[in-house]
């Protein structure tokens, strides 16, 4: 990994903690298109968040960009959540 790309991590890093500080909450981001390829890889992530029970919180921050993607898809992403 370049010297950016660990600088990129520890300022996202930095910036997940503000936000889970100030929403008291878990964040998840996701960033990208929506389609149906993109929710074996979604559901992977959201199960990753709830392996440490002990300290996951109550809540979720949802952190999203994209430029849109398919309907169905997108349905599928918020019942998973």
């Amino acid at each position: 990994m370049s010297d950016l790309d660990y600088f990129t991590k520890y300022l996202m890093d930095l910036k997940r903690a503000d936000i889970e500080q100030d929403f008291d909450s878990d964040v998840f981001a996701y960033y990208g298109p929506i389609g149906t390829w993109a929710l074996k890889p979604f559901r992977t992530a959201l199960e990753a968040m709830t392996k440490n029970d002990e300290q996951r919180k109550e809540r979720i921050a949802i952190i999203l960009h994209t430029g849109g993607g398919e309907v169905e898809a997108v349905e599928r992403m918020v019942e998973m959540i």
